[in-house]
């Protein structure tokens, strides 16, 4: 399937964004995070096949997002193994009971759904965090999908926004843990479907825009 080539330059700059926050300067990753995950829902609704439309299961569900981020799995458990072996073997720093239980979050792709501390989230491959987060956002598209279907993803895109908005005031009250404030407005799949969500609303509008091959993609996008 062919590139999209208008949208490399974003995935450039998200890269650089990326890089720079963790050596430190800035904090424009977080905000290319949120980028990356609308474009993920952008392509998996501009590029999915208007066939007839099939009762989707969860298990279908898990099968579909196992098989988008196969090629990706096998690298993640090398890295998993690496920090197995310091964790186990040279740093000694966590118990036996400890490392089985975050080697089966790591393993099975949950880290991104235990909220207790970064030490769960971040733990073994740090990155691989993002991995699950992608894992139940695939999980969670064909039913994001059907609803975006049924609605004006224009209207839908704005009380996504709006329902952003308004669990980021709560989470932002709450009395609790720095580490799982951070799980709700960052780490959480339930936070990042709303960005998620809203990349597929913006991939349907272009491509229901799009159907017409010689109209403008600034109209595509107010139709």
């Amino acid at each position: 399937m062919k590139k999209i080539q208008s949208l490399q330059g974003f995935r450039a700059l998200g890269f650089i964004c990326v890089f720079l926050w963790h050596c430190g300067k800035g904090n424009a990753g977080t905000y290319a995070v949120s980028m990356f995950v609308m474009l993920s829902g952008f392509l998996l609704m501009f590029r999915d096949s208007e066939g007839e439309e099939r009762r989707q299961t969860l298990a279908c569900s898990v099968k579909s997002a196992m098989h988008k981020i196969w090629k990706l799995y096998p690298l993640h458990i090398m890295m998993f193994i690496s920090a197995y072996v310091y964790y186990e073997f040279i740093s000694k720093q966590l118990s036996h009971v400890h490392i089985i239980v975050r080697s089966l979050s790591n393993v099975l792709l949950l880290q991104s759904c235990i909220p207790f501390a970064e030490f769960w989230y971040y733990s073994f491959n740090g990155p691989s965090w993002y991995l699950s987060l992608t894992f139940f956002l695939y999980c969670a598209f064909p039913y994001i999908k059907a609803r975006i279907k049924k609605s004006n993803p224009i209207t839908m895109s704005f009380f996504l926004y709006l329902g952003m908005i308004v669990y980021c005031v709560i989470a932002s009250k709450l009395q609790i843990p720095a580490a799982v404030k951070k799980w709700l407005v960052y780490i959480s799949s339930i936070f990042r479907c709303f960005d998620f969500a809203i990349g597929c609303c913006a991939g349907m509008i272009v491509k229901r825009g799009g159907m017409d091959r010689k109209k403008p993609m600034a109209q595509a996008l107010c139709f």
